[in-house]
């Protein structure tokens, strides 16, 4: 599971800028999950100028960048681990496009492990224990 999809404007930036950011988000993902990098997926949408609508106007009548993310994890994270990644990614976007913070959108969506497959099966199965776990932990500090 980590999947994150950023959204942005199409030939804004230079792939060194993309990659930059790819890695930074991946790597970010890693740290607050704990999660092997093999288990994250980061993926850059990229709309024609047209085709995006920011501040009443399209992108290509010069709307302004407004990156909008989102992300996944499963239920049962700990309220933090999801803060500090709406935050951190919220940094990396800002920090490697240069764009100005208040642009930023976000959004976290949790998925039930038995709503998320992995290879086939279902989260609930293949990751029993440490979702049981994270759900424990989750319950304890709430």
């Amino acid at each position: 599971m980590p999947i994150m999809n950023i959204h942005l404007i199409a030939g804004a930036y230079p792939d060194a800028q993309i990659k930059e950011l790819l890695h930074r988000c991946a790597t970010h993902y890693g740290k607050v999950l704990n999660s092997p990098m093999e288990r994250i997926r980061v993926f850059v949408d990229e709309y024609r100028p047209a085709m995006v609508f920011v501040d009443g106007k399209t992108g290509a009548e010069g709307a302004a960048a407004a990156p909008f993310f989102e992300y996944i994890v499963l239920e049962g994270r700990p309220r933090q681990e999801k803060d500090d990644l709406m935050t951190g990614f919220t940094d990396i976007l800002e920090d490697v496009l240069k764009v100005t913070r208040a642009r930023i959108r976000g959004a976290c969506w949790t998925v039930p492990p038995e709503h998320w497959g992995i290879g086939g099966v279902m989260a609930s199965v293949k990751r029993a224990k440490e979702v049981a776990a994270r759900r424990k932990a989750a319950e304890q500090q709430e």
